[in-house]
């Protein structure tokens, strides 16, 4: 491939593309971060500049306590948020009363334990101060992941930027006041980053409503994601506490030159903490490859860490001349070693995300608390040995944090169901399922079995394959559980506009009854969760009923789905191992009875040709069935709870202006308007279907949905409308 394609290729890609503005972005904050610590290192005593490093680091550990694991939840949660304006007020609103609490708590409960050098025992207009920068730091975090989400890395460039110019200037400016100079040029440039991004974020969030309260919509949120704020505030335990270890064990004359080397082997240590930020954003969008994600991750992060670690390593001792030759002289060994640790934390920065990606909270949680107990043991027992000692601590930590993560992603592949896991042992919805069931090993070669079958292997429209068996029946009482995921099939369907879709792209969103093992499926257009939704209540008009519990296949489905069953008045709950297994065996079932010979010229034909396999599947017994579904399922629509006669609200509903050309654009694509819509307030409605345009109270436009992407949807009509109907 010709390397300006391959350049080409790179800047399209969304990973590619904000993990490089977001590392251009690191590298324009490393040169100006080193400008302003070499400028403090200069005109500041090297025990003032240690206190100033302290005072950093503990606003920086005080913040994220502070953020409840906010950033995780946006990140995740954000883009398919109904209600993603208010999401983000009740975010910053619970940030602000959690930080005055912890910053008052540190201050009057902790403060008089800690080093005096870091002055936390003071009150009155210092614990102000303090609070403000904690306030102010977990606004400019939460805002930046944000961003980061609708993609707006170049945002968080330019804001930056003018951010660490402003701190230097406030440093050389108010140079006199001594250290209160350093204290006001760190606070003046977080102020001014966090006021210019605001605007940028405020233009970007869809003003979309949804029915619940956000902050009903967050508490649902964060009731899934406490094993991740858990893990956040561990995992920031080692960068933050331990150059507090080197004050109280070394003195803070002594803290200056270890934080300035601690500082400069970070910047590498941003390489893969951004790819990685961008990597869990990118898998957590919908339909997205986690593999082919995960993959591209590693290779961005190691071309780019390991010449900066070459680089760093030779001009270490010159580096460190640049603070003094104080700084040079005791800390030149110390940062070879913490930069050569980079090769560990890179790796253990994607262990993190490919944990987080596959909802592996405990593992998540249990690989940061490892990682805080090995860093800041180590460096407690080597730290007598001088600040190389403590940079042998922190790299034979990471060494060991990364052994152990690879061992982590690794069993968790191959996990069988014969023992529960720990959080299912109380949890009486993991008797719903016998133990015996297919084991993850079988389930993972089930698709790779299937991925070989070729769809020229098919006699007909579809046929089906005697290898899967069809799942298990009366795993529950009649009526009283269903459960729900989404299935991939290995098909391309064209979707107009010369665009063909992939598996990844449009998903099947399942229903499993419990009791009968009947199969409901409805093919979608994304995973948003109005399409969710909606696909869900088609499913269960397919099932004939309503069942009391849904169980959804990971704790993201079961938080996303929290409204949709309020409304329908059941209840959703998240799957146990054993559960899953099921799912990711219906899955198999289906990859390798369901195939179709034919073109699939449009989603409307694969619906229907999956719709008649259904019927006709559902009346046939399973190898491990006692009865046809069909036969079982009159049962269970009996105690199944009646389907109302009105479907619930699930349709998209979205505020936008017309712009000065006569189109909306919803889910990628732009439909027409009449051309006197142009400048006015619209109302876009969809379904899976349909899109709906209206203005003041009247339909002015009505088009099908495109499921393609990116395309222009025009009505002949709106071209022959009136430019000014009033």
């Amino acid at each position: 491939m010709p390397l300006l394609a391959r350049v080409r290729r790179v800047v399209r890609d969304p990973l590619y593309r904000g993990s490089l503005v977001l590392l251009i972005n690191t590298a324009l904050m490393a040169i100006l971060g080193f400008v302003f610590w070499t400028l403090a290192a200069r005109m500041y005593p090297a025990a003032t500049v240690g206190t100033f490093s302290g005072l950093t680091l503990g606003i920086t550990l005080v913040s994220t306590v502070a953020m409840l694991g906010l950033p995780n939840t946006i990140t995740r949660h954000l883009d398919s948020a109904p209600n993603p304006r208010g999401l983000i007020g009740v975010s910053l609103a619970a940030i602000t009363v959690l930080g005055s609490a912890a910053s008052l708590l540190v201050i009057l409960g902790i403060g008089p334990f800690l080093p005096s050098a870091l002055h936390l025992q003071q009150h009155g207009t210092f614990a102000v101060l303090f609070t403000g920068l904690v306030i102010v730091a977990a606004f400019n975090t939460a805002i930046s992941v944000a961003l980061v989400v609708y993609r707006a890395t170049h945002t968080l460039l330019w804001t930056n930027l003018v951010g660490a110019v402003t701190k230097l200037s406030v440093l050389v400016a108010f140079s006199s006041l001594r250290s209160s100079g350093l204290i006001l040029a760190y606070a003046v440039s977080a102020l001014v980053s966090m006021i210019l991004m605001v605007p940028s974020l405020l233009k970007r969030l869809p003003r979309r409503k949804g029915r619940r309260s956000a902050t009903s919509l967050m508490l649902t949120y964060l009731r899934g994601t406490l094993h991740n704020y858990l893990a956040t505030i561990m995992g920031i335990l080692p960068s933050t506490v331990m150059p507090l270890e080197v004050v109280a064990e070394r003195g803070a004359a002594q803290a200056a030159p270890f934080v300035a080397a601690f500082l400069v082997a970070g910047f590498l240590n941003v390489i893969p903490s951004t790819t990685s930020q961008v990597l869990f954003a990118e898998a957590s969008r919908q339909g997205s490859d986690a593999r082919r994600q995960i993959l591209k991750a590693i290779r961005a992060t190691y071309a780019l860490i390991i010449p900066a670690l070459v680089v760093v390593i030779a001009a270490a001792p010159y580096i460190m001349d640049a603070f003094g030759t104080t700084y040079s002289r005791q800390a030149s060994t110390a940062l070879r070693i913490l930069s050569l640790s980079a090769l560990f934390t890179g790796g253990t920065y994607l262990v993190d995300s490919v944990l987080l990606a596959r909802d592996r909270s405990g593992a998540y949680l249990f690989m940061n608390g490892a990682n805080a107990v090995l860093v800041l043991g180590c460096a407690a027992v080597l730290l007598h040995r001088g600040l190389t000692g403590g940079a042998e601590g922190w790299a034979l930590a990471q060494g060991f944090s990364l052994i152990l993560g690879l061992v982590v992603v690794a069993t968790g592949k191959v996990a069988t169901t014969s023992a529960p896991d720990a959080e299912d042992v109380n949890d009486p919805s993991a008797q719903r399922i016998s133990p015996s069931q297919t084991t993850s090993m079988e389930l993972m070669l089930g698709p790779l079995a299937g991925a070989q079958e070729s769809l020229a292997d098919a006699t007909g429209g579809f046929a089906r394959l005697s290898d899967a068996a069809r799942p298990r029946q009366r795993l529950s009482r009649p009526g009283e559980a269903a459960f729900c995921g989404t299935w991939y099939p290995a098909v391309e369907v064209a979707v107009g506009h010369t665009q063909v879709r992939t598996s990844r792209q449009l998903p099947v969103l399942v229903v499993v009854s419990a009791y009968s093992g009947w199969i409901a499926a409805e093919l979608i257009p994304s995973r948003r969760s109005a399409d969710l939704f909606a696909g869900c209540w088609r499913a269960f008009q397919q099932l004939g009923g309503k069942p009391q519990i849904l169980v959804l296949e990971t704790i993201a489905m079961a938080t996303e789905f929290q409204w949709f069953c309020q409304s329908v008045e059941i209840v959703a709950t998240q799957a146990t191992r054993r559960e899953r297994d099921l799912l990711q065996g219906v899955y198999v079932y289906l990859d390798q009875s369901f195939r179709t010979e034919l073109p699939l010229h449009s989603p409307v034909q694969f619906g229907a040709q999956l719709a008649d396999f259904l019927a006709e599947d559902n009346m046939v017994r399973g190898d491990e069935q006692d009865a046809a579904p069909a036969s079982l399922v009159g049962v269970d629509r009996e105690a199944m709870l009646p389907l109302a006669a009105e479907p619930p609200e699930t349709r998209w509903l979205i505020r936008a202006r017309v712009g000065a050309s006569p189109y909306v654009r919803f889910d990628t694509n732009d439909y027409s308007v009449p051309p006197y819509a142009m400048g006015r307030e619209v109302e876009i409605i969809a379904d899976l279907h349909g899109v709906w345009v209206v203005c003041e109270g009247r339909l002015i436009a009505a088009h099908p949905r495109s499921w393609a992407r990116a395309t222009v949807v025009t009505d002949p009509a709106h071209q022959c409308a009136p430019r000014n109907l009033y």
